[in-house]
């Protein structure tokens, strides 16, 4: 029996069932965000809108967002109020 091995990224994490994190979103990293199954995103280092912008961008994938960098419970209650 000849082995198939997978061709892609996409298809290797398919074969293996892994699982895939974002830790930066960027405009290099934006063509794997429909393979990620977990979005990390840095509130200190985005603040407020921008944090809200990446949100509104990132809500139409499937991957879970994962905030870091929540200190307060200001800012807790601002993601949820």
């Amino acid at each position: 029996m000849r082995k198939c091995w997978p061709r892609s990224a996409a298809s290797k994490r398919w074969v293996t069932g892994s699982r895939w994190t974002i830790f930066t979103v960027s405009p290099r990293s934006s063509p794997l965000i429909q393979f990620a199954d977990y979005i990390k995103l840095d509130y200190r280092a985005l603040g407020e809108d921008g944090f809200a912008v990446q949100v509104r961008l990132l809500r139409r994938s499937d991957a879970r967002l994962i905030a870091e960098k929540i200190e307060s419970e200001a800012e807790f209650l601002w993601l949820y109020p």
